[in-house]
C-alpha cells in the first residue's frame, strides 16, 4: 500500500500563493482590493444582505448598494444575483451597464483594471478576469452566457462587438524554462493581449488566443480557433481558424 506523503506537487504560481498564504492580507487584497477598513465592511455588508436576494427586493437593493464596491459606478445599472466581484476598487463602471446573475469581475494585481463602458452587458454565469492587466469593454459590447474573457496583459473589445455564449477571449500557453521544467510552474507566454475592434460578431464556442487583433466589421464562425490576426471586415472559421470570406 502507498503511504501517502506531505511532499508538496507541482502547482500554478496562484495555488501556491492561495494555498500557502492564506489570510486577512490575503483577502484583503485579492477580493477587496483594498486594505481600506471602511471597504471592507461594505463590501462584507454588501454582500451577506442583497448578493442572493431573490425577487425585485433584491434587483432594488443591489441597484442601489454594489455601486459601492466600485472604484466607479454612475448608475442606472443592473447587477445580477451572485454577482462575484473580487478587487471592485479597479473595476469601473459607466452608465446603463447589464451584469446577469452568477458573473464572475476579477481584477487582481497591482496593475489590474477592468472598465466597461455605457450600454455594455455581460451574460450570465460569464467571468472577466484582469490578471496585472486591463480589461476594456468599449459602448454597447454584447458578451453573451458562460464566456471568459482574460488577460495577463491587456483586452480591449470594440464598441457594439457581439460575443455569442461560451467564448474565451485571451488565453495563452504556459511556457517552459528549462526542458526538465514542469507546464504547471512554468510562466504564461505574453503576445501582448487581444484588441477587438467595432461591429465584430464572434460565434458560439469560438477561442480568440492571446496576441491577436481583430479588425473591424469581422465575423468568426461558430467553434473557431483563431491563433492569427484577422483582417476588418472579412469572416473566418475553423480550427485553426482562416479566411473564408475577404471584405
Amino acid at each position: 500500500m502507498n503511504k501517502k506523503t506531505n511532499q508538496k506537487p507541482a502547482v500554478t504560481k496562484q495555488q501556491s500563493e492561495f494555498s500557502e498564504n492564506a489570510g486577512l492580507k490575503l483577502y484583503l487584497e485579492k477580493i477587496i482590493g483594498s486594505s481600506n477598513l471602511f471597504d471592507f465592511m461594505t463590501y462584507e455588508f454588501i454582500n451577506l444582505f442583497f448578493s442572493n436576494l431573490p425577487g425585485a427586493p433584491g434587483y432594488f437593493l443591489r441597484k442601489i448598494s454594489f455601486p459601492f464596491i466600485f472604484k466607479k459606478s454612475e448608475g442606472k445599472n443592473i447587477f445580477g444575483k451572485s454577482l462575484v466581484v473580487r478587487g471592485g476598487k479597479k473595476i469601473s463602471l459607466d452608465s446603463n451597464i447589464l451584469i446577469d446573475d452568477f458573473s464572475v469581475l476579477d481584477a487582481r494585481g497591482e496593475n489590474a483594471s477592468i472598465e466597461l463602458e455605457s450600454y455594455v452587458s455581460v451574460g450570465r454565469g460569464t467571468t472577466i478576469a484582469a490578471k496585472n492587466a486591463k480589461i476594456t469593454l468599449q459602448k454597447g459590447c454584447n458578451i453573451g452566457s458562460s464566456c471568459r474573457i482574460a488577460s495577463e496583459s491587456k483586452i480591449v473589445i470594440g464598441e457594439s462587438v457581439l460575443i455569442a455564449a461560451f467564448c474565451y477571449i485571451g488565453p495563452g500557453n504556459h511556457k517552459k524554462e528549462t526542458p526538465n521544467s514542469k507546464l504547471i510552474e512554468s510562466p504564461m507566454e505574453n503576445k501582448g493581449g487581444v484588441v477587438i475592434g467595432k461591429n465584430v460578431w464572434i460565434g458560439t464556442r469560438s477561442t480568440i488566443l492571446d496576441g491577436v487583433s481583430i479588425g473591424d466589421d469581422a465575423i468568426i464562425g461558430a467553434h473557431s480557433l483563431v491563433k492569427n490576426n484577422v483582417p476588418a471586415g472579412s469572416t473566418v472559421a475553423g480550427t485553426p481558424a482562416k479566411i473564408i470570406k475577404r471584405a
